[in-house]
Protein backbone atom coordinates (compact mmCIF):
# COMPACT_ATOMS: atom_id res chain seq x y z
CA UNK A 1 0.00 0.00 0.00
CA UNK A 2 0.95 3.47 -0.65
CA UNK A 3 -0.14 5.61 2.05
CA UNK A 4 0.52 9.36 4.08
CA UNK A 5 0.45 10.10 7.97
CA UNK A 6 -2.62 9.51 9.82
CA UNK A 7 -5.25 12.62 10.22
CA UNK A 8 -3.84 15.42 11.92
CA UNK A 9 -0.09 13.93 11.57
CA UNK A 10 0.61 15.06 8.18
CA UNK A 11 3.09 17.36 9.46
CA UNK A 12 5.52 14.21 11.09
CA UNK A 13 6.00 13.04 7.13
CA UNK A 14 9.15 14.93 6.64
CA UNK A 15 10.40 13.38 10.23
CA UNK A 16 9.11 9.39 9.51
CA UNK A 17 11.23 9.45 6.25
CA UNK A 18 14.23 8.68 8.11
CA UNK A 19 12.51 5.81 9.99
CA UNK A 20 11.63 2.26 8.53
CA UNK A 21 8.56 1.39 10.02
CA UNK A 22 5.68 1.49 7.25
CA UNK A 23 5.68 -2.33 7.97
CA UNK A 24 5.84 -3.27 4.24
CA UNK A 25 4.16 -0.39 2.76
CA UNK A 26 5.36 3.05 1.13
CA UNK A 27 5.05 5.80 3.29
CA UNK A 28 5.23 9.20 1.72
CA UNK A 29 4.25 12.80 2.79
CA UNK A 30 0.29 13.44 2.46
CA UNK A 31 0.95 15.87 0.06
CA UNK A 32 2.93 13.25 -2.22
CA UNK A 33 0.15 11.16 -1.60
CA UNK A 34 -2.47 13.72 -3.02
CA UNK A 35 0.40 14.08 -5.78
CA UNK A 36 -0.06 10.07 -6.71
CA UNK A 37 -3.63 10.54 -6.49
CA UNK A 38 -3.98 13.19 -9.25
CA UNK A 39 -1.83 11.72 -11.32
CA UNK A 40 -2.90 7.51 -11.10
CA UNK A 41 -6.14 5.75 -12.00
CA UNK A 42 -8.03 3.77 -8.79
CA UNK A 43 -6.53 0.25 -9.79
CA UNK A 44 -3.40 0.79 -11.59
CA UNK A 45 -1.01 -1.81 -10.40
CA UNK A 46 2.19 -0.39 -8.98
CA UNK A 47 5.45 -2.54 -9.27
CA UNK A 48 8.59 -1.89 -6.58
CA UNK A 49 11.61 -2.73 -7.95
CA UNK A 50 14.86 -2.66 -5.81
Amino acid sequence: MIHGQKNGFGWFGSVMQYFNCAAGCIAVKNSEVEEIWLMVDVGTPIEINP
